[in-house]
């Protein structure tokens, strides 16, 4: 195993190859969100309610309308949880285990929150076997973090 070095702790180079794929991947989920936030069109809500209006409301299309009164709240909820994972992510590269701990509550949270507010979508699998993935690699290395009292030394 390839280590870096850092202070007197070392880390592996694995980790850190997992630590920069998670702020890769977390930072630009990050991003996503922000945009989908201000794109949040107004003229879609009025088009959803006219053929809502004229229609008799089929299943599909409450669902449809279901998920699109709720999806500023679902991403205000998983903005928070891709922060707290990129947090977690960035504490992990710094060793600190209360990192691995924030992590696995965002990205576990995050597998749950679109499936409860959005009665279309089924449960996500790719993401629960990515999930897995990744808390059994970090997990590896637990015994080389620390409990440290601040995460920004």
């Amino acid at each position: 195993m390839e280590y870096t070095q850092i202070g007197q702790t070392r880390r592996p180079r694995m980790l850190t190859a997992l630590c920069i794929s998670t702020f890769i991947g977390s930072g630009s989920l990050i991003i996503i969100s922000i945009l989908l936030l201000f794109i949040n069109n107004v003229e879609i809500s009025d088009s959803l309610m006219k053929i809502a209006e004229r229609s008799a409301c089929s299943v599909e299309m409450q669902a449809l309308l279901n998920i699109y009164e709720n999806a500023f709240f679902i991403e205000i909820v998983k903005l928070c949880l891709y922060i707290l994972s990129l947090i977690g992510a960035i504490m992990i590269f710094k060793l600190n285990k209360r990192g691995f701990y924030l992590y696995v509550f965002a990205q576990i949270s995050l597998l749950f929150v679109s499936p409860i507010y959005n009665d279309l979508l089924e449960f996500p699998i790719c993401s629960i076997i990515f999930v897995i993935l990744w808390v059994f690699l970090y997990a590896r290395y637990l015994p080389l973090m620390s409990i440290r009292r601040s995460c920004c030394k």
